[in-house]
C-alpha cells in the first residue's frame, strides 16, 4: 500500500478517533479532555461498541465531490458580525435550533447563513476572543451537518457546507494558535482545533492533509503543552493502528509504546483516551497480537477500573474486553445446583481461590457485580460459608472507598445487613393497598403470608406468582398472598391488576427516583433483584426471604408444620 493510500486509510481511523472520543467536535471555547464529557461521549454506544463512526463514507455525497484545492482554505468572516458576537455559552440557553443550525448570541454565522465562497481568508483582524467564539459557531453547525439535522436534502450541497466549515476551522484555529494577543490557553486551544480541522479533512480523503497531518502530530510531541501532546499521540495511535491493519511490522510494538509513553506522563486519564485504548486492544487481539493487547488491557484496569465515576468504571469494564469466567463459572453452577453429589465437589476454599484468581485477572466493576450476584445466589441457599468467603475477598482487593467498584460492594452488603435484620420483625409498614385504602396486616393474622414485591416494569417479579398461587391453592386455609407493588408514584396500577389477573391484595409503596432511598420498603427488606418474596407468619413476623424461587415449597412447608 502506498503512502497515499495509507494515509486516506488513516484519514478514516482519525475521523473515527474523533467521533468515538469526542475529539473532533469540542466547542473550541471550552476545549477539554475531562472525565465528565462521559455522558455525551457514550450517551449513544452499546457497551461492546463504539456507535457510528464519522468516516468518509457516512459524510453527505460520499466520495462523490472531490476535495479540491478551492475546499482546501478557509473562508471570510463577514467583519460585521464580530460586534453581535456575545460567546457560545449562550447556545444551551438560549434554544438554538438545531434544525437552522443557529445558535443564539453568535457571530450569525449559521447554515442558513454560511461563510461566503468568494475570499477565502479570514480577516487577520480579529481577536482571540471573536476567533473563539467564531469556532464555537464552527463546532456548532459541524455537528448539526453531520448529525444528519441540518435540513439540507441535497447531499453534494450539505459536503459542500460541510467542507466550508471545516477549512473555516482550519484557518481560524491556526490563527487563534498564532495570534500575538492569544494567551498561553488559547494558542493550545487553536493547535487543538488546527489538529482536529485537519482530520476532518483527511477523513473525507485529502491526502496532501492526512500527511501533514502526521507530520504536525509528530512534531507536537515535543510541546509544553500536555492536553495537545495527548491529542497528537490519540492521531498518531490512530495511523498506527491503520499500519497494524495494513500488517506493518513493529505496529502492534509502537501502538503499546505510545500508550506506555501517555501513561508515564501520567496525564489525567481521560473518556477519549479510554476509548481509543478499547479500540486498539481489539484491534491488537484480533490482529493474533494477544500479548500486546493483554498489556493494554492491563493499562486500562490499572488507569480506570477503580474511576469514582460508575459510568467510566463501567465502560472501563467493557473496553478492557470480556473475561473467561469458564472455570469459576462452571463453580457457580455446581454449587447453586441442589445436587449434592455436584455441589460437594467445590470446597470453600476451591471457590476462595477462584474467586481471588478472577480478582487478580480482571480488577474491574465487572468481575465486582457477578460476585456479588453469586453471594446472593449463596445467600438464598443458605450458604453463608460461601458468602462470607466472596465478601471477604472482595473487601480484602477493593479497599478504595471512592471507587465505583467499592461502592457497589458496599451497596450489596448493606443490602445483605438489612436482609439478615429484617428476619424476626413485625410487618410494621402502614401501606395503603393499590386501590388506596389502608389494609391493616392484622387483617390477615392467623394465615402465612407470602408478600411478592412486584413493580409491573419488570415482568419477572410476577413470574413466581403461579408458583405462589399453588402453594396457596394447595393450603387455602393457612396461605395467602398479599402483594407489594413499588412502581413509581403517580401510576395507577389498577389497570394492569384488573388485566393481569392478579387475584390479591398488593400494598402499594410508591418509588421516587429524586429520594435518597427510592422505596423505603425494598431498602429495609435489602431487595437488590427480582424476584423477592417475603414470608410472613400467622402473627405478621417476617420469618424468611426468597429472592432465587428455589426451595420456597421447602421454605412454606417447615413453617405451616411448627
Amino acid at each position: 500500500m502506498d503512502v497515499r493510500t495509507r494515509c486516506w486509510h488513516a484519514g478514516e481511523t482519525v475521523a473515527l478517533l474523533n467521533s468515538v472520543a469526542m475529539i473532533a467536535l469540542f466547542v473550541i471555547s471550552g476545549c477539554s479532555n475531562s472525565q465528565s464529557d462521559v455522558s455525551d461521549t457514550t450517551s449513544n454506544s452499546k457497551p461492546d461498541g463504539f456507535g457510528d463512526a464519522v468516516t468518509a463514507e457516512s459524510i453527505p455525497a460520499g466520495n462523490a465531490l472531490p476535495v479540491t484545492a478551492e475546499e482546501t482554505t478557509a473562508t471570510e468572516l463577514d467583519s460585521n458580525a464580530t460586534g453581535k458576537v456575545t460567546g457560545p455559552e449562550s447556545q444551551t440557553s438560549s434554544g438554538g435550533s438545531a434544525a437552522s443550525g443557529t445558535p443564539a448570541g453568535s457571530t450569525g454565522l449559521t447554515l442558513a447563513n454560511p461563510p461566503s465562497e468568494q475570499k477565502p481568508i479570514i480577516s487577520p483582524g480579529l481577536s482571540p476572543q471573536t476567533l473563539k467564539k467564531l469556532l464555537a459557531d464552527i463546532d456548532y453547525n459541524l455537528r448539526v451537518l453531520m448529525s444528519g439535522q441540518s435540513g439540507i436534502s441535497d447531499p453534494q450541497e450539505a459536503r459542500k457546507k460541510l467542507l466550508n466549515y471545516i477549512n473555516m476551522k482550519l484557518e481560524a484555529s491556526r490563527n487563534l494558535a498564532t495570534h500575538e494577543d492569544s494567551s498561553a490557553m488559547e494558542k493550545s486551544q487553536g493547535a487543538r482545533g488546527e489538529l482536529q480541522a485537519m482530520s476532518h479533512l483527511a477523513s473525507v480523503g485529502n491526502v496532501k492533509v492526512a500527511e501533514e497531518l502526521e507530520k504536525l502530530a509528530q512534531k507536537n510531541l515535543s510541546s509544553k503543552d500536555a492536553s495537545l501532546v495527548s491529542d497528537s499521540r490519540l492521531i498518531l495511535i490512530g495511523f498506527s493502528l491503520e499500519d497494524l491493519k495494513n500488517g506493518k511490522t513493529g505496529a502492534a510494538t509502537d501502538i503499546v509504546r505510545q500508550f506506555q509513553q501517555m501513561k508515564d506522563a501520567q496525564t489525567k486519564p481521560d473518556v477519549p483516551t479510554l476509548m481509543i485504548m478499547g479500540m486498539a486492544r481489539e484491534d491488537l487481539n484480533n490482529a493474533g497480537f494477544t500479548e500486546e493487547a493483554q498489556t493494554v488491557r492491563e493499562m486500562i484496569l490499572e488507569l480506570y477500573a477503580d474511576s469514582p465515576d460508575p459510568a467510566i468504571a463501567e465502560m472501563a469494564a467493557s473496553m478492557a474486553g470480556s473475561v473467561t469466567f469458564e472455570k469459576i463459572e462452571k463453580q457457580r453452577a455446581a454449587l447453586v445446583s441442589e445436587t449434592p453429589e455436584v455441589d460437594k465437589k467445590v470446597t470453600v476454599d476451591e471457590w476462595s481461590r477462584s474467586v481471588e484468581t478472577l480478582i487478580e485477572e480482571a480488577p474491574d466493576l465487572q468481575t465486582a457485580q457477578y460476585l456479588a450476584a453469586a453471594a446472593l445466589e449463596f445467600e438464598g441457599l443458605q450458604r453463608e460459608d460461601l458468602v462470607d468467603a466472596t465478601y471477604k475477598a472482595l473487601s480484602d482487593n477493593f479497599g478504595d472507598s471512592s471507587s465505583a467498584i467499592s461502592k457497589e460492594i458496599n451497596v450489596a452488603q448493606q443490602a445483605r445487613k438489612a436482609r439478615k435484620e429484617v428476619i424476626g420483625k413485625d410487618f410494621r409498614w402502614n401501606l395503603p393497598g393499590t386501590d388506596g385504602q389502608y389494609v391493616p396486616i392484622s387483617q390477615f393474622a392467623g394465615k402465612l403470608i407470602l408478600m411478592p414485591f412486584w413493580p409491573q416494569g419488570f415482568p419477572s417479579s410476577l413470574g413466581i406468582v403461579p408458583q405462589l398461587k399453588k402453594i396457596r391453592d394447595e393450603y387455602p386455609d393457612k396461605v395467602v398472598i398479599v402483594g407489594v407493588n413499588l412502581d413509581p408514584e403517580g401510576i395507577d396500577v389498577q389497570p394492569f391488576i384488573n388485566k393481569s389477573q392478579l387475584d390479591f391484595v398488593s400494598f402499594r409503596s410508591e418509588s421516587s427516583p429524586s429520594r435518597e432511598i427510592s422505596n423505603q420498603i425494598a431498602h429495609d427488606f435489602g431487595m437488590v433483584s427480582l424476584p423477592f418474596v417475603a414470608i410472613l407468619d400467622e402473627t405478621g413476623v417476617i420469618r424468611s426471604l426468597n429472592f432465587t424461587g428455589r426451595n420456597l415449597d421447602t421454605q412454606v412447608m417447615n413453617l405451616i408444620t411448627q
